[in-house]
């Protein structure tokens, strides 16, 4: 009898902390590293680029800070994909991106992850 007691609380502190991992991970979530604005822009001689900008909204500094952006055409079908990294991001700086991109045929981009030294900051 006392042997299913165990058993049980052992499998009631297991499921409690499952979910109070999960509540935390989600908590994480909450970047500190958030996308203000991202376009894509269409230049005066026909090229094309992605502006965007973060803004650290953490009280310390990121370092080695990588965005990856996928180009989708017309039919949001993956056609490339590029990057833009920094060194750093310091606690409230903003860090303006501009990439050029080379086709004709890229419709859109979607912000696939922000990535640093630190951590995976997201995974979109």
């Amino acid at each position: 009898m006392n042997r299913k007691y165990f058993y049980f609380a052992i499998l009631f502190l297991i499921i409690v902390g499952l979910i109070y991992t999960g509540l935390l991970k989600k908590g994480e979530e909450k970047s500190d590293l958030n996308i203000l604005q991202s376009d894509l822009i269409l230049e005066e001689d026909a090229s094309q680029s992605i502006e965007a900008t973060l803004k650290n909204n953490a009280e310390h500094t990121y370092t080695d800070v990588h965005m990856t952006i996928q180009l989708l055409n017309a039919e949001n079908e993956l056609i490339g994909s590029t990057t833009a990294s920094t060194d750093s991001i310091r606690s409230g700086e903003e860090w303006k991106v501009k990439v050029a991109v080379v086709g004709d045929s890229i419709a859109d981009f979607k912000i696939i992850s922000i990535e640093t030294a630190e951590e995976v900051i997201r995974k979109f």
